[in-house]
């Protein structure tokens, strides 16, 4: 019974990545580019190519970083995972190389399973290893646009909170009810750091409690329980 759990949970793991933000950019990078250098590949052949270097390669490569230990860094970690601690821990996953890093060792396991598989017609394989370069170009730039422009939505959220906490010590209703409609034009595109999504969280709950109430006369409890809605 232990054994199928854990197989359960590994497959929910490995499903949680391909439906995550990074999954689904790694998937349409893959079909863009297998499909630029193999244009006359029929579809069949792409979901194999594409299902191979997924599984294959970067299931595998994640759980070999797992196994390594330190050399699992935390920037690495935020991409697998989803979550990163802060806003400059991801700046750090875009800047120290990491995301390069991991995204050839994944292409490289990926092209090594795509061997194996007798499916795929050698010639369409061959191809597939010539443009490693290009796939690894590809996924890396993606990668990494997505986290910049992550980061941009972040740090102008974080900086509308700070403004919120302004307003809302100097009880200035009106001017909370602006930033707090400023909020509400990034909170549904944020991702990877809790401590601001949860932050937002906490803003809408009190705005809302002030608004309707009217008053900023709030009890220890109900500020309490706007950080755990």
């Amino acid at each position: 019974m232990s054994e199928l759990n854990i197989d359960e949970n590994m497959n929910r793991e490995k499903n949680d990545f391909l439906d995550s933000t990074m999954g689904k950019i790694i998937n349409n990078s893959i079909d863009l580019v297998i499909k630029a250098i193999v244009p006359d590949i029929v579809d069949d052949q792409v979901i194999n190519i594409k299902d191979a270097i997924i599984r294959g390669g970067f299931e595998e490569g994640i759980e070999e970083l797992k196994r390594t230990g330190d050399n699992f860094k935390e920037s690495i970690k935020g991409i697998v995972t989803g979550e990163f601690e802060s806003i400059e821990q991801m700046k750090m996953a875009v800047k120290d190389g990491g995301i390069l890093d991991f995204v050839s060792l994944c292409i490289d396991k990926g092209i090594n399973c795509l061997y194996k598989n007798t499916s795929i017609d050698k010639g369409v394989l061959n191809i597939v290893e010539s443009g490693k370069n290009l796939l690894v170009n590809q996924i890396s730039n993606n990668i990494e646009d997505e986290m910049t422009e992550q980061i941009e939505n972040l740090e102008k959220t974080d900086s509308y909170c700070e403004e919120w906490r302004a307003a809302y010590n100097e009880k200035d209703l009106d001017k909370m009810n602006e930033i707090y409609e400023k909020i509400k034009d990034t909170r549904d595109e944020l991702k990877y750091v809790e401590e601001i999504i949860n932050n937002v969280k906490t803003i809408e709950n009190i705005t809302n409690l002030v608004n309707s109430s009217g008053s900023f006369e709030i009890s220890e409890e109900e500020l309490e329980l706007s950080t755990k809605i």
